[in-house]
């Protein structure tokens, strides 16, 4: 039986996105968890996460301006970002608990549907992005230039590639500005506390 490179490379990334998924999933119960019980509030902490969140963003969004999605979609996507994180911010000023302990420790607790609606267009995202995208090969060209190859486990339409990458680019800029949304509410709460705690 001959040897089909293709279908190997196929395997592979069927089971690198089986993967991904499952870790998303442990992610996912492990946000829930601490959400419903309430979590210590660690501004440094939070931030790197926070960066780390948009970095995985980010780059999922230049994979798509990579295969070919206009440049321009730059502007919808930075508009969709700051309407979602001043309603992330609106809706957390509504839905965040905040309380103390004995020892004087921040605690917040709420905004579950926010960390849910992330999480769940992140793994539609990145779904998509191993299933329509694939791996990317490098080569390089007699005269020096560098070549990107795509090569995807299901063939589609370029126009139909490109509306699904835009699609959910723009499902993963709302989860983002949900997030950073949710971060400046707890920011700004801490903020207040300790300002009003040295007054």
């Amino acid at each position: 039986m001959p040897y089909n490179g293709d279908n190997h490379i196929s395997i592979i990334y069927l089971s690198a996105l089986i993967i991904s998924l499952t870790i998303t999933s442990i992610i996912i119960a492990i946000q829930i968890k601490k959400n419903l019980r309430g979590t210590k509030i660690n501004i440094k902490k939070s931030t790197i996460f926070l960066i780390y969140y948009i970095l995985i963003v980010s780059y999922l969004i230049y994979n798509s301006f990579s295969i070919g999605v206009p440049l321009t979609y730059l502007i919808p996507y930075g508009m969709i970002v700051i309407l979602s994180g001043y309603y992330s911010y609106w809706y957390s000023k509504k839905n965040l608990s905040f309380w103390k302990d004995s020892d004087n420790n921040l605690y917040v607790k709420g905004g579950l549907l926010i960390y849910l609606i992330y999480i769940t267009v992140l793994v539609v995202r990145i779904a998509i992005n191993l299933v329509f995208i694939g791996y990317q090969e490098v080569n390089f060209t007699e005269s020096g230039n560098i070549v990107i190859i795509n090569h995807p486990l299901v063939h589609m339409g370029f126009k139909t590639r490109i509306i699904s990458l835009i699609f959910t680019d723009l499902l993963i800029t709302i989860g983002i500005g949900m997030l950073i949304g949710r971060y400046a509410r707890v920011i700004e709460h801490r903020h207040v506390k300790n300002k009003g705690r040295i007054a």
